[in-house]
């Protein structure tokens, strides 16, 4: 049966699985392929685009939505029901939270604002505050300073005692 499926390309599985029209075959098809192999999937079928976003764990449907390029994010963003276009910008890491938003609009930078966290809010506006281009746009505000002294094993100690969040922390040496 392995045989079979891997003979089969992912295009055709996605389609025979859209056939059937069960969301739960829909979402376990999808979560269980490669990041890159459903990007393709999102170009190769745009009228599902957001079907396919939308069907992912939030989780591994921010790690597509960030390699979409804008005018498909955009389309994706007007089609999902507002709950989970919160819950994707709240997921999504500020600097590609902020890109996103800078191609947009005011009126729907504004509304999209709104979805946020009132942390996640606070952290956006923050960035969307400096100047198109600059570093400050650029920047991912999530990190551990380490001191000079401190060593690997210090670091990543200090890394696991921080409050747990979804996004993973950069560490500046």
């Amino acid at each position: 049966m392995q045989l079979e499926e891997d003979e089969i390309s992912i295009s055709a599985q996605f389609e025979a699985i859209l056939e059937l029209g069960k969301r739960s075959e829909i979402k376990e098809f999808l979560d269980d392929q490669n990041i890159s192999d459903v990007v393709d999937l999102v170009y190769e079928f745009p009228e599902h685009e957001a079907l396919i976003i939308a069907n992912m764990s939030v989780h591994r449907a921010v790690n597509v939505f960030k390699l979409l390029e804008v005018s498909e994010q955009r389309n994706i963003i007007q089609e999902l029901p507002p709950s989970y276009t919160a819950a994707l910008l709240n997921e999504l890491p500020a600097d590609d939270r902020t890109d996103f938003l800078e191609e947009l609009p005011s009126n729907a930078v504004r509304e999209l604002i709104k979805l946020l966290d009132p942390e996640e809010r606070r952290v956006t506006l923050s960035l969307l505050g400096y100047p198109e281009n600059s570093i400050g746009r650029l920047m991912n505000p999530d990190y551990v300073y380490v001191y000079s002294h401190n060593t690997v094993e210090e670091v990543l100690g200090l890394s696991a005692n921080m409050e747990k969040t979804v996004r993973p922390l950069t560490l500046y040496m």
